[in-house]
């Protein structure tokens, strides 16, 4: 098998992933296309190239975070007799077969500012090319997906991960990065997710104004096309302005009746604080008192970083928050990127989404111009 089979198959999981990502066939909660092909291109990979991939004390932690959940969760759906909450773990399990993954690809320079840029861009390319399919006059757009937050997440991860390959690579803005950059800004946008719009605007001005000034002009450019055909479409749509009325006012009847803490399900951590230390789980919400949980509606806490502190308590917390300070350490232009989720962390939980995982291991990779990597035969 020639080096580039070779390349191609070991790339082959997190290829069919991304293509396939925005492609929902079930309700959310249940596996999707793209978590099945992962599974079996990742069992095929590991069982060929078993020994190209290693451990590091930072797998064995995140291994452990696993076992923590399933730890926790397990112990309160026996606690209560609801075993619901054990889907979590699953997730977890996965995510976990994602980060080994993920880590190894990066640590044997297998993945890159090209290989990245070509799965990113047929994956936008296909969303666009299936749009009409799935599109439907409303105000938030969903696509292919269950729901706007998981059309605007992703699009934020891929754009986000986007900017670092650029920076990290020292590449320049070629056409390709701008029609992700471009089309992942319209996605978000459509989703109308503004922890997802906030993320893409915080990752752009990041990469502009402290790392390529000189392609102010062109963002600006792409910048008042994207506004100037949004407008267009908002302006002769009277469906959709009627509709973003209604969500505003709805927002505002929301915001009177209870403020940001009680909206995102942070006022649970407050009235429950006897859960912090060990962690409450993931199930059985109906014993938390919050604005999310009542007669009609039991809702997770809608933030990550809420989520790892309620949920798992301050051993995963401190964790979290030591891996993330050593990793700003060993790659601050890493950490910049990082900070661009905060608006999506402290508003929605994408704790179980494998791709920031992916963009957390990103903080290893450092580009080395060696031709022939470690696992390449002759």
């Amino acid at each position: 098998m020639t080096f580039y089979y070779q390349k191609a198959l070991l790339i082959s999981p997190l290829f069919t992933y991304i293509v396939l990502k925005p492609y929902y066939f079930w309700s959310s909660g249940y596996p999707q296309i793209a978590d099945f092909t992962f599974l079996v291109l990742t069992s095929i990979v590991f069982t060929i190239y078993r020994s190209m991939f290693k451990f590091n004390y930072i797998l064995f932690a995140i291994l452990f975070f696993i076992a923590y959940t399933f730890f926790v969760n397990a112990f309160f759906a026996m606690l209560h007799q609801d075993y619901g909450g054990m889907v979590y773990p699953i997730f977890y399990a996965f995510n976990g077969l994602f980060i080994i993954y993920a880590f190894n690809i990066i640590n044997n320079n297998i993945i890159n500012y090209r290989i990245w840029t070509r799965m990113t861009f047929l994956s936008l390319f296909f969303i666009l090319a299936s749009s009409p399919i799935f599109f439907e006059v409303k105000l938030r757009q969903d696509l292919a997906f269950n729901n706007p937050n998981q059309l605007g997440s992703f699009a934020m991860m891929l754009v986000i991960i986007s900017l670092y390959f650029l920076t990290i690579e020292k590449k320049k803005l070629d056409k390709s990065s701008s029609f992700i950059v471009a089309v992942g800004s319209i996605l978000a946008l459509l989703s109308l997710s503004v922890g997802s719009i906030m993320g893409i605007l915080l990752a752009i001005s990041i990469y502009i104004f402290l790392f390529n000034r000189r392609h102010l002009l062109k963002f600006l450019l792409l910048a008042s096309i994207m506004i100037s055909s949004i407008s267009y479409f908002i302006i002769n749509n009277s469906e959709f302005i009627s509709a973003a009325e209604s969500r505003l006012v709805m927002k505002l009847e929301k915001s009177n009746e209870a403020g940001i803490i009680q909206e995102r399900g942070y006022d649970r951590i407050l009235n429950h604080p006897e859960y912090l230390v060990f962690g409450a789980g993931e199930g059985q919400r109906d014993r938390f008192e919050s604005f999310l949980i009542d007669g009609t509606r039991s809702l997770e806490l809608h933030s990550t970083i809420g989520t790892i502190l309620f949920s798992y308590g301050f051993i995963i917390f401190g964790a979290f928050i030591y891996l993330v300070l050593k990793l700003y350490k060993y790659n601050r232009v890493w950490f910049l990127y990082f900070l661009s989720l905060m608006p999506y962390f402290l508003t929605h939980n994408m704790l179980r989404n494998p791709l920031l995982w992916f963009f957390i291991f990103l903080a290893f990779y450092l580009p080395v111009r060696s031709s022939r990597p470690d696992y390449a035969t002759n």
